[in-house]
């Protein structure tokens, strides 16, 4: 993993400096105007990229709800045979427990052939998933540091981005698979599981890549709760969390509104940061940590929010000019908010930890970051 970081710092260093270079030597040749002009049709282009790539991922998203409704009306029959074939058996004098039949080999073939014609749609959008989705990544942080993309220099990065749930979403259908054979009595319900899950991922997916073309606003909402795992002697927060971002070239604005701390006026500051995962199962700890999509040092990853003072029990606060995004690729959608126990040294603390979390110590309470369609935020924030 650290030499997949490595390589990928690597090629985005070598891209920067290249990128760098040509935009040098076009300044050099050309008049700005000339510029200018050539950086927003390729912007426009590259826009028009991420929306047909959205369209097309739409349709896999269709396409496996497809494959899973095809396999259900399948299960049905299969089970439909089994039960008329448990009636007619005893006439025949071949009685037999059903649980212990085989399966409907007309229905399993008719399956199989169904599901291997998926499997290669599937394999045929992956390997393009992984390339384009690669690239526009990359084209997206160089936009982000003034860099002019060419698709002659875009390399392909090691996270596979938007290809990761291509990926995943083919594995899923092959372990259905894999099971149905080992447990047909087990296909509908587990099929079901999986569809539910791949969807969500899909979704997500989608909306980032929809965002980076969006002009709109768009605002997202954290219900902060107490960690599963939280210790006695700690206090039980709760609270919510608004975001907005006015378009993609704007900053991003967000508003605290959070409860439960000591009433005590001697109450330190708390750490606020945003964390790599949206996962609460195991509480605070199944967030990971914090989000650091271009792995730099502490304090300055994109959600590093830094400290909050505390008053009368409560933190209130509006900020704005903040570095997440909600737009993009890096968008903060769907990953988790965590209060913590210290107050953030901001990267001075002369030890590893600090550069890494601030050593802000335990865990107080978490949530996960959704869309909303910021009624929310118009109220309490106009309100307040």
């Amino acid at each position: 993993m650290d030499d997949a970081r490595k390589q990928k710092k690597e090629l985005l260093d070598r891209l920067k400096g290249k990128l760098k270079a040509r935009k040098q030597l076009a300044w050099e040749l050309h008049p700005a105007g000339g510029i200018s002009d050539g950086y927003t049709e390729e912007k426009d282009g590259l826009e028009r990229q991420i929306w047909k790539k959205a369209e097309i991922q739409h349709q896999h998203a269709q396409e496996l709800q497809h494959t899973s409704n095809h396999l259900h009306e399948l299960e049905e029959k299969r089970h439909n045979s089994s039960v008329a074939e448990a009636q007619t058996g005893p006439q025949r004098g071949r009685a037999a427990p059903a649980q212990g039949r085989v399966v409907n080999l007309p229905a399993l073939s008719l399956w199989l052939c169904h599901l291997a014609t998926k499997v290669q749609y599937l394999l045929a959008g992956l390997s393009w998933a992984e390339d384009t989705a690669d690239a526009l990544q990359a084209a997206a942080m160089a936009s982000d540091t003034d860099h002019q993309p060419s698709p002659g220099t875009l390399g392909r990065l090691t996270d596979s981005g938007v290809g990761g749930i291509y990926s995943s979403a083919l594995q899923l259908l092959l372990i259905s698979g894999i099971l149905a054979l080992k447990v047909p009595q087990a296909l509908g319900q587990y099929d079901s599981k999986i569809i539910d899950g791949v969807t969500g991922r899909f979704e997500a997916m989608l909306w980032k890549l929809r965002s980076l073309r969006s002009s709109q606003e768009l605002f997202a909402v954290c219900d902060m709760q107490p960690s599963l795992d939280l210790a006695a002697d700690l206090p039980s927060v709760r609270g919510t969390v608004l975001f907005r971002q006015s378009s993609p070239t704007d900053k991003m604005e967000a508003y605290f509104q959070l409860s439960g701390f000591p009433l005590d006026p001697g109450q330190p500051r708390r750490a606020i940061h945003v964390h790599q995962f949206g996962d609460l199962s195991g509480g605070c700890s199944s967030t990971g940590p914090h989000y650091n999509p271009r792995n730099v040092n502490h304090p300055h990853h994109p959600g590093d929010f830094n400290n909050f003072q505390v008053r009368h029990g409560t933190i209130v606060e509006h900020l704005r000019d903040l570095r997440a995004e909600l737009y993009g690729a890096e968008s903060i959608v769907n990953r988790g908010l965590v209060i913590h126990e210290h107050e953030d040294d901001l990267g001075l603390g002369g030890n590893p930890g600090s550069l890494q979390s601030g050593n802000s110590g335990r865990r107080l309470a978490c949530c996960t970051i959704t869309p909303s369609n910021g009624d929310l935020w118009k109220k309490t924030v106009s309100d307040a």
